[in-house]
Formats: C-alpha cells, sequence, structure tokens
C-alpha cells in the first residue's frame, strides 16, 4: 500500500514516516505538487496527504484531477492545514471530494490516531505488517511485558506471533487492556527473545482478539536479534 505525501516540511514527512511507515506502507514524498500531479497514474497511490499550508493554490486543482483520476474508496485523500484554513475552503474541499482535515502539525497522538482513523474507514490498514512473521513454539523463550500507559498496571501474555516490526500479543487478562484503543502509545514495555531483552516502546495498531502492536523503534542490532534468533 503506497502513501504519498505532498509537502515540503521534513517534520511532517518525519512523522508520517515514523507512524505509517513502520506499519508496512511505502511512503512516497513530493515537495513539489505539479510532480506529484504528473505520477499519479504511476504511483497509484492508496492514501494521499497533501499540506494546504505548503502550496494554498494547489492542493484543488490537484484533488479535482485526483478525482478525475480515482474513485472516492479507491485513494484517501486528507488535506493536512493549519488553524487558519477558513470554513468555505473547507467546504470546497468537501465538495471536491476530500475524504478528511485534519492539522498539518500532527503535533501529538490523538491527532496520529485521528488521521489513522480516518484513513482505516477506506482502507484496510488492520495488521499491515510486511516483515516476516515468526510463531513461537512452546520450546521458544519468547516473553513481553508493558505497562499501562494510564493504570500503570503492568501486562501480561502470551505472543502470538512477532515480526522485526511488531507482535501480536495476547493479554491474560484482557480486562487489564482496556483504554488501548487504535494509535495508543505504550512508552514502557521489554521483549524477552532467548536470553537477551530489548527495551521499547510500542504503539497499538489492533485491539480485538489480540493486540497488534508496532515497535516504535528498534535498533539494526535489536533487529538482528530477533532475525538470528528464529534463524
Amino acid at each position: 500500500m503506497k502513501l504519498m505525501l505532498v509537502g515540503s516540511s521534513q517534520e511532517l514527512v518525519e512523522r508520517v514516516h515514523k507512524r505509517f511507515g513502520s506499519q508496512g506502507l511505502d511512503v512516497i514524498r513530493y515537495s513539489h505538487p505539479i510532480k506529484a500531479m504528473d505520477n499519479l497514474s504511476e504511483v497509484q497511490p492508496s492514501v494521499v496527504l497533501f499540506s494546504a499550508s505548503d502550496f494554498p493554490r494547489h492542493w484543488k486543482p490537484f484533488l479535482t484531477f485526483l478525482r478525475g483520476e480515482l474513485y472516492r474508496d479507491r485513494c484517501v485523500f486528507i488535506l493536512l492545514t493549519a488553524p487558519e484554513f477558513s470554513e468555505d475552503d473547507a467546504m470546497k474541499a468537501q465538495h471536491l471530494g476530500a475524504n478528511g482535515l485534519i492539522s498539518e502539525a500532527l503535533a501529538d497522538e490523538r491527532e496520529l490516531a485521528r488521521l489513522h482513523d480516518i484513513i482505516a474507514r477506506y482502507q484496510d490498514l488492520r495488521d499491515s505488517r510486511s516483515a516476516t512473521r515468526y510463531r513461537p513454539t512452546p520450546e521458544d523463550r519468547i516473553e513481553f511485558i508493558a505497562t499501562h500507559p494510564r493504570t500503570l498496571q503492568l501486562i501480561f501474555g502470551t505472543v502470538r506471533d512477532l515480526s522485526i516490526s511488531g507482535l501480536a500479543f495476547i493479554p491474560d487478562i484482557p480486562a487489564g487492556t482496556a483504554g488501548l484503543d487504535p494509535g495508543s502509545t505504550l512508552p514502557t514495555a521489554a521483549l524477552r527473545i532467548g536470553d537477551r531483552i530489548i527495551l521499547t516502546s510500542v504503539t497499538v495498531l489492533r485491539h480485538d482478539d489480540a493486540l497488534i502492536l508496532l515497535f516504535d523503534h528498534l535498533t539494526p542490532h535489536e533487529t538482528e536479534l530477533i532475525e538470528a534468533y528464529f534463524e
């Protein structure tokens, strides 16, 4: 699945890539809207994030052209706006076929979670981990523990599968994971793999029969530890 980001802010690129690149989406950034428009047919993005602040004169023709090529449910178009974005322009965006408007700052987890939710209404983002997943056997020493960010209670359970991008985790006490909605971050977590322990933080991708968690950051050495163990 491809996400096209049209914007000039490097900080915005890093935030989007951190959130969606770790979920298996190919984040393709364009700093020139005309170039992005020219490449729509070639890239065939599933999602377009367009900065109205960076390109205030281009988002309307871009969106008009996009909707002439790709229907609303085939490509999600989200306009990233500044606080001064007018109500009149918001109505025009809706009329032209934008799927949503959201603050371009993406400054906190709530905004990132809202962006995720808008995209998920139209595109299946469930467990989009692209890395190879390993299913531990009873003989494997694979354990995971995390702290609930609000209750501060420890969460224990069983690792159903694991990859270098995340894991599926079945909690021993499901009630202990209440409030961990998609987009929630567990800043304190530990993964035991063999005789090694990796300290990390994770983000909730999905929460139903299991918690689907994405690692926020693993060093190259830590990813090598996971791959080497299963090899």
